[in-house]
Protein backbone atom coordinates (compact mmCIF):
# COMPACT_ATOMS: atom_id res chain seq x y z
CA UNK A 1 0.00 0.00 0.00
CA UNK A 2 1.42 3.42 -1.03
CA UNK A 3 -0.03 6.76 -0.02
CA UNK A 4 -0.63 9.58 -2.48
CA UNK A 5 2.57 11.41 -1.64
CA UNK A 6 4.68 8.30 -2.17
CA UNK A 7 6.09 8.77 1.35
CA UNK A 8 5.11 5.41 2.86
CA UNK A 9 4.94 1.91 1.46
CA UNK A 10 3.61 -0.88 3.68
CA UNK A 11 3.70 -4.60 2.91
CA UNK A 12 3.56 -7.80 4.94
CA UNK A 13 7.28 -7.80 5.72
CA UNK A 14 8.43 -4.18 5.61
CA UNK A 15 7.60 -0.49 5.87
CA UNK A 16 9.34 1.96 3.53
CA UNK A 17 9.48 5.65 4.37
CA UNK A 18 10.88 8.42 2.17
CA UNK A 19 13.00 10.66 4.39
CA UNK A 20 14.25 13.14 1.81
CA UNK A 21 13.92 14.17 -1.83
CA UNK A 22 15.90 16.44 -4.14
CA UNK A 23 15.10 17.18 -7.77
CA UNK A 24 18.50 18.56 -8.82
CA UNK A 25 21.70 16.76 -7.87
CA UNK A 26 24.76 15.71 -9.82
CA UNK A 27 27.66 13.30 -9.54
CA UNK A 28 31.24 14.45 -9.99
CA UNK A 29 34.25 12.40 -11.01
CA UNK A 30 36.81 12.71 -8.22
CA UNK A 31 40.39 11.67 -7.40
CA UNK A 32 41.17 9.49 -4.36
CA UNK A 33 40.08 11.45 -1.25
CA UNK A 34 42.40 13.36 1.06
CA UNK A 35 41.26 13.55 4.68
CA UNK A 36 42.03 16.23 7.23
CA UNK A 37 41.72 15.67 10.96
CA UNK A 38 38.74 17.23 12.65
CA UNK A 39 37.74 17.36 16.27
CA UNK A 40 34.70 15.16 15.66
CA UNK A 41 35.19 13.38 12.33
CA UNK A 42 37.22 13.14 9.15
CA UNK A 43 36.27 15.74 6.56
CA UNK A 44 36.99 15.12 2.89
CA UNK A 45 39.08 17.86 1.30
CA UNK A 46 37.73 18.69 -2.17
CA UNK A 47 40.28 21.35 -3.11
CA UNK A 48 41.80 18.95 -5.65
CA UNK A 49 38.43 18.12 -7.24
CA UNK A 50 37.44 19.43 -10.64
CA UNK A 51 33.82 20.40 -10.03
CA UNK A 52 33.22 20.59 -13.77
CA UNK A 53 33.77 16.83 -14.14
CA UNK A 54 30.04 16.10 -13.95
CA UNK A 55 29.18 12.53 -14.94
CA UNK A 56 25.46 12.46 -14.14
CA UNK A 57 22.51 14.72 -13.29
CA UNK A 58 19.16 13.71 -11.89
CA UNK A 59 16.98 13.26 -8.80
CA UNK A 60 17.67 11.81 -5.36
CA UNK A 61 15.44 9.95 -2.91
CA UNK A 62 16.53 8.75 0.54
CA UNK A 63 14.44 5.78 1.70
CA UNK A 64 14.37 4.07 5.08
CA UNK A 65 13.17 0.45 5.09
CA UNK A 66 12.08 -1.12 8.36
CA UNK A 67 11.59 -4.86 8.23
CA UNK A 68 8.74 -6.39 10.20
CA UNK A 69 10.23 -9.09 12.37
CA UNK A 70 8.85 -12.58 11.92
CA UNK A 71 8.30 -14.08 15.35
CA UNK A 72 8.31 -17.64 13.94
CA UNK A 73 12.08 -17.92 14.28
CA UNK A 74 14.48 -20.24 15.99
CA UNK A 75 17.70 -19.66 17.90
CA UNK A 76 19.90 -20.31 14.84
CA UNK A 77 18.28 -17.67 12.62
CA UNK A 78 17.47 -14.98 15.15
CA UNK A 79 20.75 -13.07 14.73
CA UNK A 80 20.41 -12.94 10.94
CA UNK A 81 17.48 -10.52 10.98
CA UNK A 82 18.08 -6.99 9.68
CA UNK A 83 15.73 -4.40 11.12
CA UNK A 84 16.39 -1.08 9.35
CA UNK A 85 18.22 -0.25 6.14
CA UNK A 86 18.85 3.07 4.44
CA UNK A 87 19.17 3.55 0.70
CA UNK A 88 19.90 6.71 -1.27
CA UNK A 89 18.38 6.19 -4.71
CA UNK A 90 19.57 8.19 -7.70
CA UNK A 91 16.88 8.52 -10.37
CA UNK A 92 17.39 9.55 -13.98
CA UNK A 93 15.57 12.78 -14.81
CA UNK A 94 14.20 11.61 -18.14
CA UNK A 95 10.47 11.57 -17.47
CA UNK A 96 10.39 7.81 -16.86
CA UNK A 97 9.01 6.97 -13.42
CA UNK A 98 11.52 5.28 -11.09
CA UNK A 99 14.23 4.94 -13.74
CA UNK A 100 17.00 4.20 -11.23
CA UNK A 101 20.57 5.11 -12.11
CA UNK A 102 22.23 3.68 -9.00
CA UNK A 103 22.05 3.24 -5.23
CA UNK A 104 24.06 4.42 -2.26
CA UNK A 105 23.35 2.06 0.68
CA UNK A 106 23.48 3.92 3.98
CA UNK A 107 24.19 2.26 7.33
CA UNK A 108 24.93 3.33 10.88
CA UNK A 109 28.66 3.70 10.23
CA UNK A 110 27.94 6.28 7.52
CA UNK A 111 30.88 5.04 5.47
CA UNK A 112 29.17 5.44 2.10
CA UNK A 113 28.34 9.12 2.61
CA UNK A 114 30.91 11.51 4.08
CA UNK A 115 30.88 15.25 4.53
CA UNK A 116 33.42 17.49 2.82
CA UNK A 117 34.74 20.99 3.37
CA UNK A 118 31.97 22.21 1.05
CA UNK A 119 28.43 22.77 2.27
CA UNK A 120 27.07 21.56 -1.07
CA UNK A 121 29.12 18.43 -1.73
CA UNK A 122 29.43 14.95 -0.20
CA UNK A 123 31.79 12.09 -0.92
CA UNK A 124 29.78 8.95 -1.71
CA UNK A 125 30.25 5.32 -2.73
CA UNK A 126 27.78 4.48 -5.48
CA UNK A 127 26.66 0.97 -6.42
CA UNK A 128 26.32 0.97 -10.19
CA UNK A 129 26.03 -2.12 -12.41
CA UNK A 130 27.67 -4.43 -9.85
CA UNK A 131 30.47 -1.92 -9.28
CA UNK A 132 31.29 0.41 -6.41
CA UNK A 133 32.37 3.88 -7.49
CA UNK A 134 33.75 6.74 -5.41
CA UNK A 135 32.13 9.98 -6.58
CA UNK A 136 31.18 13.44 -5.43
CA UNK A 137 27.50 14.16 -4.80
CA UNK A 138 26.65 17.83 -5.33
CA UNK A 139 23.50 19.72 -4.39
CA UNK A 140 22.64 22.90 -6.25
CA UNK A 141 20.89 24.34 -3.22
CA UNK A 142 22.53 24.78 0.20
CA UNK A 143 19.22 24.40 2.03
CA UNK A 144 18.61 21.07 0.32
CA UNK A 145 22.13 19.95 1.18
CA UNK A 146 21.58 20.85 4.83
CA UNK A 147 18.22 19.06 4.90
CA UNK A 148 19.88 16.00 3.40
CA UNK A 149 22.46 15.98 6.19
CA UNK A 150 19.70 16.27 8.79
CA UNK A 151 17.86 13.31 7.25
CA UNK A 152 21.06 11.23 7.51
CA UNK A 153 21.36 12.04 11.21
CA UNK A 154 17.67 11.30 11.81
CA UNK A 155 18.09 7.93 10.11
CA UNK A 156 21.08 7.08 12.33
CA UNK A 157 19.13 7.92 15.48
CA UNK A 158 16.14 5.84 14.41
CA UNK A 159 18.29 2.92 13.24
CA UNK A 160 20.33 2.97 16.47
CA UNK A 161 17.18 2.95 18.62
CA UNK A 162 15.70 0.11 16.55
CA UNK A 163 18.95 -1.85 16.79
CA UNK A 164 19.03 -1.47 20.58
CA UNK A 165 15.42 -2.65 20.80
CA UNK A 166 16.21 -5.54 18.47
CA UNK A 167 19.23 -6.58 20.55
CA UNK A 168 17.15 -6.47 23.74
CA UNK A 169 14.55 -8.69 22.08
CA UNK A 170 17.25 -11.11 20.93
CA UNK A 171 18.68 -11.32 24.45
CA UNK A 172 15.22 -11.97 25.91
CA UNK A 173 14.48 -14.67 23.34
CA UNK A 174 17.85 -16.32 23.85
CA UNK A 175 17.28 -16.37 27.61
CA UNK A 176 13.87 -17.93 27.03
CA UNK A 177 15.42 -20.55 24.74
CA UNK A 178 17.97 -21.40 27.42
CA UNK A 179 15.33 -21.59 30.14
CA UNK A 180 13.17 -23.80 27.94
CA UNK A 181 16.09 -26.13 27.22
CA UNK A 182 16.89 -26.36 30.93
CA UNK A 183 13.26 -27.10 31.78
CA UNK A 184 13.04 -29.76 29.09
CA UNK A 185 16.27 -31.43 30.23
CA UNK A 186 15.54 -31.23 33.99
CA UNK A 187 12.71 -33.35 35.52
CA UNK A 188 10.08 -31.58 37.59
CA UNK A 189 9.24 -32.50 41.20
CA UNK A 190 6.19 -34.46 40.06
CA UNK A 191 8.32 -36.32 37.50
CA UNK A 192 10.89 -37.16 40.19
CA UNK A 193 8.13 -38.38 42.51
CA UNK A 194 6.68 -40.50 39.70
CA UNK A 195 10.11 -42.02 39.00
CA UNK A 196 10.64 -42.78 42.71
CA UNK A 197 7.23 -44.46 42.91
CA UNK A 198 8.04 -46.61 39.88
CA UNK A 199 11.35 -47.63 41.41
CA UNK A 200 9.62 -48.51 44.70
CA UNK A 201 7.06 -50.60 42.83
CA UNK A 202 9.84 -52.40 40.99
CA UNK A 203 11.60 -53.18 44.27
CA UNK A 204 8.36 -54.45 45.82
CA UNK A 205 7.65 -56.71 42.86
CA UNK A 206 11.18 -58.15 42.95
CA UNK A 207 10.93 -58.84 46.73
CA UNK A 208 7.62 -60.67 46.31
CA UNK A 209 9.06 -62.77 43.49
CA UNK A 210 12.12 -63.78 45.46
CA UNK A 211 10.00 -64.68 48.51
CA UNK A 212 7.56 -66.71 46.43
CA UNK A 213 10.41 -68.68 44.86
CA UNK A 214 11.82 -69.41 48.30
CA UNK A 215 8.44 -70.69 49.55
CA UNK A 216 7.83 -72.80 46.46
CA UNK A 217 11.28 -74.36 46.71
CA UNK A 218 10.34 -75.94 50.04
Amino acid sequence: MMNNDDEFFVSEDRVEKTLFRADDVCLIKIPPPITTDSTSSSIIDINSWDLNEIVWKGKLKFVETEFIMNMNIDEDSINERQIIQGNIILINNNGITNDIFGNIPYTLDGHNVQITNSKLIYSVILEFQDKKLGLGLKFLNQTKSSDFNISLQDFKKHAKAALDTHNDLINDLQENFQKLNIELSSPTDSQIEHIDNNKQNELTDESDLEFGDFVSSE
